[in-house]
């Protein structure tokens, strides 16, 4: 398991995802080449943050969120927004 990854199970709140979907839809890259970055992570978690602080975000979360029975974090609703269009992508590849 990827470092960065472990630190999303011990605080999901803080640490978000960082697997090959998210990867490629941050990166655009098909290659992994660059997911074991620390640096690269800390830049993806900073981003993720100031989208969950911009003025609009809330409204995009509760889109999301209403999809699912539970609250979710705002990193996770990041997260998911990505890999849904990530896999949507791919899938139109096909």
């Amino acid at each position: 398991m990827e470092r960065q990854n472990f630190l999303h199970f011990i605080n999901p709140n803080l640490y978000a995802i960082w697997d090959s979907r998210i990867f490629r839809y941050v990166t655009g890259k098909k290659s992994t080449y660059g997911i074991e970055k620390p640096k690269a992570y800390m830049e993806y978690i900073k981003v993720l943050n100031e989208i969950t602080n911009h003025k609009d975000y809330r409204s995009l979360h509760f889109e999301i969120e209403r999809n699912f029975k539970y609250e979710i974090s705002p990193l996770r609703a990041i997260e998911i927004l990505m890999f849904e269009t990530d896999r949507e992508r791919q899938r139109k590849r096909k």
